[in-house]
């Protein structure tokens, strides 16, 4: 099984992961039953199912998930006669948007005096799956980028 975590044009918000397995080859094999939790605890996320899907399905879209948590699944096949299997291993995903970030407030660059540098400072980004910033100076021109 995989889990693609890349934002999709039908979701630019993000909160989706597709699910992709490979079905057992069993001649009695009926369905697959997701599992999915918010921690990687076995009893949690076999707590959880959140989709069962007759074969001959290979996919899965989970969708009003929280951009940049990380979600924990577990898949089980099930026979006609009922019986179902022992856990996949656990897979992991997490959802990503392809929403740009709110742009950098209050940005303010001062010297400090004595050719010893420059000091930065902006507002922290409060958007839910920010990550990092990138600082970026032009050294001909002694600009911030």
């Amino acid at each position: 099984m995989f889990i693609k975590t890349a934002p999709y044009a039908g979701y630019p918000g993000g909160g989706v992961l597709e699910l992709n397995w490979t079905n057992p080859a069993e001649v009695d094999f009926s369905s697959v039953t997701i599992y999915r939790s918010v921690s990687n605890s076995i009893a949690g996320i076999i707590s959880n199912p959140v989709a069962s899907l007759s074969k001959p399905a290979t996919f899965y879209f989970d969708g009003s998930l929280a951009n940049g948590t990380t979600y924990y699944y577990i898949l089980r096949s099930l026979d006609y006669s009922l019986n179902e299997s022992t856990n996949t291993d656990v897979y992991t995903g997490r959802p990503l948007d392809s929403i740009s970030p709110s742009g950098i407030q209050n940005f303010k660059a001062d010297d400090v005096g004595n050719g010893a540098g420059i000091s930065l400072s902006w507002s922290a980004n409060a958007d839910g799956d920010f990550t990092e910033y990138r600082i970026k100076r032009d050294r001909d021109r002694k600009s911030v980028v």
